[in-house]
């Protein structure tokens, strides 16, 4: 027998999964019949403290819940769960033959957890039992459990985690958030479909960690992933992730031979992987909301868990109550132990109590030995709280400590690509200062992602406007993203699929062509593997030249101001901007800008000029200084030399008045370095 679930749909359109009997091993046991036994009238003990601290998470013997080895035995281990509704709750399983005699776990009210001691081997499956009567009580995973088997059952499964990190990993150290060039990545896009790696492991982490794999992601430059939820989800179907049961488990699908055990390895072994190679892991977590199905924190309390006021996905988390804070924070905290991860992206923080979450989650977390972390947090709505958050704890970090998903910098790159206009540049170049920011850190710039798609898809923007645009992107102040297949042209619509409204989380609108995609072109017609050249040879610019990439060398909440400086200039600007001693461009099309313009940071000087209109435009350009700047970004050709690029049409040498006079091509974006 298996169990399977059909949704039955509760006040406020919640979709809960009810328990019918259909075939995957069962909670029965092995087999259908049942030993007739007499049931015990259960009467709860009186006190029932625990001898372990599951409640503070700080103390030095703090024992996270879930299933966890008592020392004085390898096969015994203690198992907790949160308080729940129910006034008796039992532990089944593999080790209790199921239901034929089920564990009662004592409860400690003060701690607020229910708790007992099994012994288990590696490999046995458990439920909670919520309730008095088997018939009618509720039998549910555990929300710490660590993995799940792999059908809709989602027993959770006890087994050895240990891990060897390798030397490598273990001396990696994460890049100071100012070097940082992120790659957002689908863990099973990345390998599915793509010959060149081994049919049973592709879709999967153990492909990610592929040697070929690898090395495009080093050839490609970043220096960190960031990667789309991996953590259980329910079924074992497609999905992008935000939909999330088991936040202590990794999705099955993940692992190879579909196991939930695998993937918890595989995931060490992709991040082990990564480590060594000098890059960082950053995970995309979903704390505003759970699965509908396999909801167990709805089972365990529903209005303890949930804000009865939902999100625009379903259920809502309910950020101001400790349970939550507690729960959320455990998981932190263990990704971040467990794994090595570097830091998170937060999914739609605007849907969780901020002071709840700020306070409950970013503040323990940071106070308590995990500031060094990355913390990204998606958030469109009032961006004050983290600012505030910097101010109070930036300056002691010396760099800020949230950086922010939210800042527009794609609705004004968007507006330019399709309207050719340069206009509302000034801001998302220098990282929205005007908006309230002080620090370039505190800020993800990106003009694709998973939800809106490539620029090649959503935009219909040609190869050299994908070009110019990552010549801006990996020019500008801020923390550049690039979303999974913008460097090669891929054609990916995000949420945002022309066939049907949410077609673009099917599977088959995720498929990338990755044969196609390492086709060279032929004669002058732009090709995917140019675009990708072009991405790689700007991520090594901005990476070796710190003037690319402006920051100050401390956290200030005065606010980092370059132009005031002297070491950022604007000299070229768009319509009726009024800037002294720069050109305009009455068109409205080009903009353009010196980095280091007065030589006094340590590194090169540089001239970046763009043009985003479908004319070419003759500008007088002032540059910071005579003598010869050389060009060493070509976008227009897709061309990235550090060392010069022979271009005649572009000579960079400026005369003694301080201009130089130069034509720029439609959806080109030039890059001069100052030699002497």
């Amino acid at each position: 027998m298996r169990l399977a679930f059909e949704n039955v749909v509760f006040a406020g359109g919640m979709v809960i999964a009810a328990l019918l009997l259909a075939g995957c091993p069962n909670l029965l046991g092995e087999s259908d019949e049942k030993e007739e036994k007499e049931e015990k009238p259960w009467t709860p003990e009186e006190t029932a403290e625990a001898p372990y601290n599951f409640s503070d998470p700080w103390a030095g013997d703090y024992r996270m819940p879930g299933p966890s080895p008592i020392d004085d035995g390898e096969d015994r281990y203690v198992f907790a769960l949160p308080r729940t509704v129910a006034e008796r709750v039992r532990m089944a399983g593999t080790m209790t033959e199921w239901d034929n005699d089920p564990i009662d776990m004592a409860y400690d009210a003060e701690q607020g957890y229910w708790w007992v001691e099994a012994d288990v081997e590696a490999g046995d499956e458990y439920k909670f039992i919520l309730g008095d009567d088997l018939d009618d009580a509720q039998w549910i995973g555990d929300p710490y459990g660590r993995a799940f088997s792999s059908c809709e059952n989602e027993n959770s499964i006890v087994f050895e985690s240990e891990y060897e990190w390798s030397q490598g990993a273990q001396d990696f150290e994460r890049p100071p958030r100012e070097e940082l060039v992120i790659y957002e990545m689908h863990m099973a896009d990345f390998t599915r479909d793509d010959p060149e790696i081994d049919d049973e492991e592709q879709g999967t982490l153990a492909g990610a960690a592929d040697e070929y794999k690898v090395e495009y992601l080093r050839d490609l430059g970043v220096n960190a992933v960031e990667l789309m939820p991996v953590q259980e989800w329910p079924g074992e179907w497609y999905s992008w992730g935000y939909n999330t049961s088991g936040f202590f488990a990794i999705e099955n699908s993940l692992g190879t031979e579909v196991s939930g055990v695998n993937a918890h390895r595989e995931l060490k072994e992709f991040i082990d992987t990564m480590h060594r190679n000098g890059i960082a892991v950053i995970l995309d977590v979903v704390y505003n909301h759970t699965a509908n199905e396999n909801n167990y924190l709805w089972h365990i309390d529903q209005e303890t868990y949930f804000d009865p006021d939902g999100t625009p996905w379903g259920n809502r988390t309910d950020f101001r109550n400790d349970e939550v804070q507690k729960f959320f924070l455990d998981n932190a905290i263990f990704l971040l132990e467990e794994f090595n991860i570097d830091g998170f992206r937060f999914d739609a923080t605007e849907y969780m109590d901020q002071e709840g979450f700020f306070e409950g989650v970013l503040r323990e977390l940071v106070e308590n030995g995990y500031g060094d972390r990355y913390y990204i947090l998606e958030h469109f709505g009032d961006q004050e709280p983290i600012r505030e958050f910097n101010r109070d704890y930036g300056g002691e970090a010396g760099e800020p400590i949230l950086t922010s998903w939210g800042t527009g910098y794609k609705d004004a790159m968007w507006e330019a690509l399709d309207d050719q206009s340069a206009e509302d540049l000034g801001a998302p170049t220098y990282y929205h200062r005007d908006d309230g920011w002080n620090d370039p850190r505190e800020v993800v710039h990106y003009f694709s992602s998973h939800d809106e798609g490539t620029l090649n898809a959503r935009h219909s923007s040609k190869p050299r406007q994908v070009a110019l645009a990552a010549t801006h992107l990996l020019s500008g102040m801020g923390t550049p993203m690039i979303w999974m297949g913008d460097e090669f042209l891929r054609e990916h619509y995000g949420n945002y699929h022309p066939d049907e409204d949410g077609a673009g989380t099917a599977k088959e609108n995720n498929v990338i062509d990755w044969e196609e995609k390492r086709k060279e072109g032929e004669g002058d017609t732009p090709h995917p593997q140019d675009v990708l050249e072009f991405y790689q040879g700007m991520i090594r610019l901005r990476r070796d030249n710190p003037a690319l990439r402006l920051s100050p060398d401390s956290y200030s909440s005065g606010g980092f101001d370059p132009a005031s400086d002297g070491d950022f200039q604007w000299v070229v600007t768009p319509g009726d901007w009024d800037v002294k001693d720069a050109t305009t461009d009455e068109e409205g099309h080009v903009i353009g800008y010196s980095l280091n313009h007065s030589g006094n940071l340590d590194g090169d000087r540089f001239v970046v000029l763009l043009n985003y209109g479908q004319e070419s435009d003759e500008l007088s350009v002032p540059f910071p200084e005579e003598g010869t700047w050389e060009l060493v970004v070509d976008s227009h050709e897709f061309a990235v030399d550090p060392d010069g690029i022979d271009s005649g049409a572009h000579d960079g040498t400026v005369g003694t008045n301080g201009t130089h006079d130069i034509v720029l091509e439609h959806w080109q974006g030039l890059v001069y370095r100052y030699l002497d």
